[in-house]
């Protein structure tokens, strides 16, 4: 294992952005985990793409990926 995710292990994630803050849901095996950053000062992004990123290293499978917006 490395940093939070074991290799062949499935996880849950949610990801909530506001105009102050970025907040992230991580649960395994009924045990979450929080973690959240002010994103106050950072210049908002009005349009573009929603891409996933990972170090090369690594390799995962993403599956029931949802986006939602107001």
């Amino acid at each position: 294992m490395q940093g939070f995710f074991e290799t062949g292990k499935t996880y849950h994630i949610a990801a909530i952005k506001t105009a102050e803050k970025l907040s992230f849901k991580m649960e395994h095996n009924g045990i979450e985990q929080y973690f959240e950053w002010d994103i106050s000062n950072i210049v908002p992004i009005k349009d573009g793409r929603i891409g996933l990123r990972h170090m090369h290293t690594r390799s995962a499978r993403y599956t029931n990926f949802k986006i939602y917006t107001k």
